[in-house]
């Protein structure tokens, strides 16, 4: 092996080559602690957002969509248990009984499609609309 170049599938391996995979190497690991930094902030925020007196919010409840957004960030939709985890607050924010912004949640939660295409889903923008109309009756 003295005095050849190194290859890999047919390929010369040189300087180059060597110095990327040498960043790669040291830079991904930077990278994943970066992204895991960014998560459990993220997740912090939204646990201190929706702990409401009498009601704590425990960071294994954040659910994945509460601290992700969709490719667009148009997505109308988010989780049962990202809803769930908000009844309390804007329960409290509005003035309103917690069993009663839990209901609406529930009969605005959509099932899978066909029953097995997609995820469980809440429409946001149809529960806004159903709490608005609770506040103007109450």
């Amino acid at each position: 092996m003295v005095g050849r170049t190194p290859e890999y599938l047919g390929k010369k391996i040189g300087t180059r080559e060597i110095k990327l995979a040498a960043c790669y190497i040291l830079i991904t690991p930077a990278l994943v602690k970066g992204l895991i930094d960014w998560v459990k902030a993220a997740k912090a925020a939204v646990v201190q957002d929706n702990s409401v007196p009498g009601y704590t919010v425990e960071p294994s409840e954040v659910p994945a969509d509460a601290v992700t957004s969709s490719c667009s960030g148009l997505d109308p939709d988010i989780s049962p248990a990202y809803a769930d985890l908000q009844v309390y607050r804007v329960a409290e924010k509005n003035g309103l009984p917690v069993d009663q912004v839990q209901k609406l949640v529930d009969d605005r939660t959509q099932s899978r499609t066909v029953g097995f295409i997609g995820e469980p889903r809440v429409n946001v923008l149809e529960l806004n609309i159903a709490l608005k109309d609770l506040l103007a009756r109450s």
